[in-house]
């Protein structure tokens, strides 16, 4: 009994506390009257059975529904056998009027363990939801609580970025923040809230997120850095050649690009060289300080160099290696760690060109310009060295600060040397040599030719015979002549012959006369095409021809029609009978046609009915043969009759 009564509804245990009350005065009633017998006890068990039923039952007898509208979760209100009307839910729900969602209760959970979420049920999805109090926020399956849904990534940005739930039934995103950051757009940074970051109370500082999780102050002003010691903003500019400048423990702290250094307070070139060098860096003074590889040492210009010896680094220009400090000692007029700077050089006497070396004169402890490569003369005035030399067939001379070559007959001059360069004496006026390829500048009706065959059995290029008359330009293409010919010229037989028909022709050499082809409405009149019409005046009908015979004019009728009294005729082809007899003829203007007769194909399919004729069909041949024979018996039947008859 207590089981069920912890289960039922208030006024149903209040009823059942009667029920015992009751009970409990009957028999107290029948014990004083001291009527207690077996019929008695045996009706009261009967009311108290049919009174105490079972829990299920019970708990349906004090929901019954009215109508539909009683269940929740579109469970239907029916009624059962014993005449209750009870809630029947659908699947995914429970409960006396279908209000419980087993998702929820199998899992108390599932939406977190807030006070403003909901755990209900989808009708659509069947599938059981949470659902947010608060209309503007949505429920993050991830984090488990309701959160303001991101639009965009620049909403969580810089701390997070907007991404997708992919539980949720709306398909809303939330912000995933950085490590360190939290909050619906995660604006809120854990260190910096709860102060363990604590950037003063500068007004131009921001509490700002690391890439590592970790809080640091940020200045507003990108040329300031944060001093953590002094809690405020300071200016830290270490130069162009920095990527950053910060304050660590009141020290100003510069991180320079490749090959620079901080020196005192900015980033400075610091260069000791490359082969030799572990290390460049800058003292509290500025001063540079190399750190060289063993078995190299510190030069005077500050640079890690090689330590002189009388073998492989030898001192230039007559030094002499100081055994001690393995440094050059350098004759007057030098300098360098290995003497190899002329002082004489350094103004740039000798001009600077690549061509020209400015090398040491011992006796006159000065420099001298001298050419870097042989058969070339060194110009004092051009501050240049030239070239002395065309080649072993050209004599060199020098004027003016020019070189002159001069070439011997059969040669040209090309890259400032005479080379081989012949076209023929009598047939050229000059050979040229240009890009290393021989040019053939030819007389009059003479014309370059490559593959010549010479005397000697090779082949070159030559001024060879070479004429397409006076209206046009002679050529060879290997060893075919070709002719350029003048606007209004054609070639024929290797000349350029006149070829003109007017504005409204074109015109063809055919066995080197003159063919004209003219436009609509036109025809040849002394070899020019003219305007040329016959309606009016002329033949009428279709497709009168007009020409000139001798300057006159004349309409002719075209093929296929013939002159009626002045009228261009169709002519009947098939009235003359034009198509074979296994054909039928269809006359068209100006010509005919030909069609194969009913019974009858073409023999092959590219033959013309018209000059081919056309084969019978085998239905046809059979059709005929079975006539052929049904006659035959027609014939023999009927003499056989007559036979009989007579």
């Amino acid at each position: 009994m207590n089981k069920i009564t912890k289960r039922l509804p208030p006024f149903v245990c209040l009823f059942l506390i009667l029920l015992n009350t009751y009970t409990s005065e009957a028999l107290t009633d029948n014990l004083e009257e001291g009527s207690i017998d077996d019929s008695f006890l045996k009706d009261l068990k009967s009311d108290i059975i049919s009174l105490v039923v079972q829990e299920s039952d019970l708990q349906k007898a004090v929901t019954q529904c009215n109508n539909d509208a009683d269940c929740y979760n579109a469970g239907k209100c029916t009624r059962t056998k014993d005449g209750l009307r009870v809630c029947e839910c659908i699947s995914g729900t429970s409960g006396p009027l279908c209000k419980d969602v087993d998702e929820c209760i199998n899992n108390p959970y599932r939406c977190g363990n807030g006070t403003d979420v909901q755990c209900l049920f989808d009708l659509v999805r069947e599938k059981a939801f949470c659902k947010c109090d608060n209309t503007s926020k949505e429920f993050d399956h991830f984090e488990k609580i309701c959160r303001v849904p991101c639009p965009e990534d620049t909403e969580c940005e810089p701390n997070g970025r907007c991404v997708k739930d992919r539980k949720s039934r709306l398909s809303v995103s939330f912000c995933r923040c950085k490590s360190g950051a939290s909050g619906d757009w995660c604006q809120i940074i854990d260190q910096c809230e709860s102060k363990e970051m604590d950037c003063g109370s500068d007004i131009g500082v921001t509490c700002a997120l690391g890439k590592n999780g970790e809080a640091y102050c940020e200045c507003e002003n990108t040329k300031q850095s944060f001093d953590y010691d002094d809690k405020v903003c300071k200016d830290c500019n270490c130069g162009n050649k920095s990527y950053s400048c910060k304050f660590e423990n009141g020290t100003k702290i510069c991180d320079c690009k490749p090959a620079y250094q901080q020196r005192i307070d900015e980033c400075a070139l610091c260069d000791c060289g490359y082969f030799y060098t572990l290390n460049c860096s800058f003292n509290a003074t500025g001063e540079k300080i190399c750190g060289c590889k063993p078995g190299a040492i510190q030069s005077k210009k500050g640079e890690c160099i090689t330590q002189c010896d009388d073998n492989k680094y030898k001192c230039s220009n007559g030094g002499t290696c100081d055994k001690i400090t393995k440094m050059c000692h350098c004759p007057k007029g030098t300098s360098g760690d290995f003497c190899s700077d002329i002082d004489w050089c350094e103004d740039v006497r000798c001009g600077g060109w690549y061509e020209v070396l400015c090398v040491y004169n011992p006796e006159t402890t000065m420099g001298e310009c001298k050419c870097r490569e042989e058969n070339h003369v060194y110009d004092d005035k051009a501050k240049n060295c030239f070239e002395w030399h065309c080649g072993p067939f050209g004599s060199c001379t020098y004027e003016n600060g020019s070189k002159i070559c001069k070439c011997p007959e059969g040669y040209s001059l090309y890259d400032s040397k005479c080379g081989k360069c012949d076209c023929g004496k009598t047939e050229s006026r000059a050979c040229t040599l240009g890009y290393g390829s021989k040019k053939c500048h030819c007389k009059k009706n003479y014309a370059p030719k490559t593959g010549y065959f010479l005397d000697d059995g090779g082949r070159d290029t030559r001024c060879v015979y070479c004429n397409c008359g006076d209206h046009g330009e002679c050529s060879f293409d290997g060893d075919k002549k070709r002719c350029d010919c003048d606007e209004h010229y054609l070639e024929y037989s290797g000349r350029c012959e006149e070829c003109f028909c007017g504005n409204y022709g074109t015109c063809k050499l055919r066995n080197g006369e003159k063919v004209c082809t003219c436009d609509y409405d036109y025809a040849v009149r002394n070899g020019i095409c003219v305007p040329c019409t016959c309606d009016p005046p002329g033949l009428r009908g279709i497709g009168a021809k007009c020409s000139f015979e001798d300057g006159v004019k004349y309409c002719k009728c075209p093929e296929g029609f013939v002159n009626e009294y002045g009228i261009c005729e169709d002519i009947d082809e098939c009235a003359r009978g034009s198509c074979p007899s296994s054909t039928n003829c269809v006359n068209v203007p100006g010509s005919y046609e030909c069609e194969c007769k009913t019974g009858y194909e073409l023999a092959r399919e590219d033959d013309n009915p018209k000059f081919d004729g056309c084969k019978e069909t085998q239905w046809r041949a059979a059709t005929i043969a079975l006539a052929v024979i049904m006659v035959s018996l027609s014939i023999i039947a009927t003499r056989q009759i007559l036979k009989k008859a007579s």
